[in-house]
């Protein structure tokens, strides 16, 4: 699973996805990004996300892919709450 890459909300994050086996190749997506987060993969001949976190969620390349294979998921957040007693760990999960 991908990393996320900007929070939406306080229960979701938008996570950029590439179906490689979708992908048909054409760069359109990677050309129409204004920050560069696209790219394609010399090997495979398809488009990989080279730089996620520089990604401005500006959803050109979602748009414009002719087959589908670029799009943005939910992921859900996990809520976890901290311990502030006397003695424990920063960070320790209740």
């Amino acid at each position: 699973m991908a990393a996320p890459i900007a929070c939406v909300d306080r229960w979701y994050l938008r996570e950029l996805q590439i179906d490689a086996r979708a992908c048909i190749g054409c760069g359109l997506c990677a050309s129409l990004c204004p920050s560069d987060v696209l790219e394609i993969d010399g090997e495979c001949g398809t488009v990989r996300v080279a730089l996620r976190e520089a990604c401005e969620l500006c959803y050109r390349c979602e748009s414009a892919c002719p087959v589908g294979a670029v799009r943005f998921a939910h992921v859900a957040c996990a809520r976890k709450k901290t311990s502030r007693a006397p003695g424990a760990a920063p960070g320790q999960i209740l």
